[in-house]
């Protein structure tokens, strides 16, 4: 099985898009409405996008990795950790024999703490650190669409986890490792003197949320400097964008033309055939073939539109 199912892969590009389905969903299943057919990252992203990948993480989370199920010992922060790090190993596959690029994460469901537990612990001294650090550095922006951030208030994060958990028949008993990610993410962002690089949107549903499809509203997805965005959508319908007109492709597109506006030259240190973002801790020597380490240090700039250039200026369009 690939690391990834690829919407759009132009050759040379700037930028990858790295879309990361949830517990139940699929790497194209979520992405494609049901009825038409219609894949909006294919069909309606990559055309206004020339220069970027756009991907899929091809993965199978299951609601077993975020909540301890029944009697279950709690391994959820493991589990969590090592989804974490697949995407992480899967990114940096990519780019064994290119240059590294910059990312955006376009996350649905629980699969937005996949993503957010990298940034969250880039510098934590876990054990996968330093290869969050890498990954994590090069982030320009992450999309959450009905990401639950519950803060540290467990009674409104049983809330979710209940309609979450029953609406896929399955019974759990409590869920620590998905909550401290949440709450990670959500210090990050808060921390006035860690603010990070990359932008945040946040959309969740704003439907009734008496519903039972009707997972994630503006009151479970307080984000520090993201304010939540509410679209008429259920939790199964926000990752599927049939019109172009849609909020939610809208402001999908908007948040990427800021990205893309901004143009700001990105520095990336490459040390052998490992990228990391200029100014993170080393992720490890490549070794020859004599089997000794050896450290080589590359210094590549690069903004929008201008993969392997060292010119600062901003690129013409």
């Amino acid at each position: 099985m690939s690391d990834f199912h690829k919407w759009a892969d132009p050759g040379q590009t700037d930028i990858d898009i790295i879309l990361v389905h949830g517990p139940g969903g699929g790497p194209e299943r979520t992405w494609t409405d049901d009825q038409s057919g219609l894949a909006w990252p294919k069909d309606k992203l990559a055309p206004r996008f020339k220069n970027a990948r756009i991907l899929s993480f091809n993965y199978e989370p299951s609601l077993e990795d975020f909540f301890v199920l029944s009697d279950a010992e709690d391994s959820t922060m493991e589990r969590i950790d090592n989804l974490s790090a697949n995407l992480c190993r899967a990114v940096q596959r990519l780019e064994q024999y290119s240059p590294p690029k910059r990312l955006v994460f376009i996350a649905h469901s629980l699969g937005g703490l996949v993503c957010a537990n990298i940034l969250a612990k880039k510098t934590d001294q876990s054990l996968y650190s330093d290869l969050f650090e890498g990954i994590a550095g090069r982030c320009v922006e992450i999309v959450f669409l009905a990401t639950p951030f519950c803060g540290n208030d467990p009674e409104a994060w049983e809330v979710i986890t209940e309609k979450l958990c029953t609406n896929a028949k399955v019974e759990r008993n409590h869920c620590s490792g998905a909550f401290q990610v949440q709450q990670a993410f959500q210090n990050l962002l808060a921390n006035r003197f860690s603010k990070p690089a990359f932008r945040v949107e946040n959309l969740v549903e704003a439907g009734d949320e008496d519903m039972p499809n009707v997972v994630v509203t503006a009151d479970s997805a307080k984000l520090d400097s993201a304010i939540p965005v509410g679209v008429e959508a259920d939790h199964q319908s926000i990752s599927k964008c049939v019109d172009e007109k849609n909020l939610i492709f809208t402001r999908i597109l908007d948040s990427l033309h800021q990205v893309e506006e901004r143009a700001a030259p990105f520095e990336i240190v490459q040390y052998g055939h490992h990228f990391v973002g200029a100014g993170n801790a080393f992720s490890g020597p490549f070794m020859r073939g004599d089997g000794a380490a050896h450290h080589t240090v590359h210094h590549l700039t690069f903004g929008w539109g201008q993969s392997n250039r060292s010119s600062r200026e901003k690129p013409s369009r």
